[in-house]
């Protein structure tokens, strides 16, 4: 078995829920692990400082308010955790969606001015037109499509 498990087990020895085969089993890897040993002194020095340890009450309805902001969180709809980001997060993510829109309008324009009119570029009004497109191109789906069932296609 792995020295983990043997963590494990030196938890649960610790705590008095171990049985005689798990006592032996443990005391057998403790006499030849190092290491294990170790872990077994200091988590025996943790079990004695949690007793010790000072106790503080928590404040007057502290955890009636836990508990109701834990059934609001359980009801809220599943767009709650989109509202509740920080305002830089909100801003990051307006500005990348800019970014990405500006680089699309970008591209697209060099892409239709390419494609139609080598000879001059697309004024910013010509390339928000759906002029540019054909509604069936001959070599689609609904190119192919319109040859057979009504003949020539749109323009």
């Amino acid at each position: 078995m792995s020295c983990s498990h043997f963590h494990l087990l030196i938890s649960l020895s610790i705590d008095g829920r171990l049985s005689p085969e798990e006592k032996k089993g443990l005391s057998s890897h403790l006499q030849s692990c190092p290491y294990c040993r170790e872990v077994l002194e200091e988590t025996q020095k943790m079990h004695e400082l949690f007793p010790s340890a000072e106790r503080f009450s928590a404040p007057l309805g502290f955890s009636t308010r836990v508990m109701a902001k834990l059934k609001a969180q359980e009801s809220s709809p599943w767009w709650f955790f989109l509202t509740q980001r920080p305002l830089f997060l909100k801003t990051l993510e307006w500005a990348f969606a800019l970014i990405i829109i500006m680089t699309g309008l970008f591209f697209g324009n060099l892409w239709t001015a390419d494609r139609l009119s080598p000879q001059r570029p697309l004024t910013l009004k010509e390339s928000f037109s759906l002029d540019v497109f054909q509604a069936t191109p001959p070599d689609s789906i609904g190119g192919a499509y319109m040859a057979l069932a009504e003949g020539p296609h749109e323009k």
